[in-house]
């Protein structure tokens, strides 16, 4: 009788141990990919505010990024890319006639300059490299 309760709960478990094996990135990749596209058009569709107002969303939006970036760079640089992405496209149709305040386009710019293409992603696996002042 043992035996057989044993054998159910090995059987019960066998599919989290299967699961527990799906590659990690792919779904670190495809999460953090939508979450960057969700953001840029939840950060292209916000009405002008106060510059204050403004200041704060960017300041907790930077946050996040700082954390992300810290405790998985991979993600943090799909998140970028894939944000860079997002802006470039926006951009496109968005010309001086779009009412976003300066802190939007100075982030705008940090995200099409630090996210690589979608033609460069499929094949970079790895992060950009920091420019540092000497």
């Amino acid at each position: 009788m043992k035996r057989i309760v044993i054998q159910i709960a090995v059987l019960l478990c066998l599919p989290a141990g299967l699961w527990a094996q799906v590659d990690d990135r792919a779904i670190d990749e495809s999460f953090y990919s939508a979450l960057a596209k969700a953001d840029a058009h939840y950060e292209q569709s916000l009405p002008a505010m106060s510059i204050e107002d403004e200041l704060d969303f960017w300041n907790d939006q930077e946050a996040f990024e700082q954390r992300l970036s810290k405790t998985n760079p991979r993600a943090y640089q799909i998140y970028l890319n894939s944000k860079g992405n997002a802006y470039r496209e926006y951009l496109r149709f968005c010309g001086s006639e779009c009412q976003h305040g300066d802190q939007f386009f100075r982030k705008a710019s940090f995200y099409m300059i630090n996210g690589e293409v979608e033609d460069e992603m499929a094949f970079s696996t790895t992060g950009k490299k920091s420019l540092k002042k000497n």
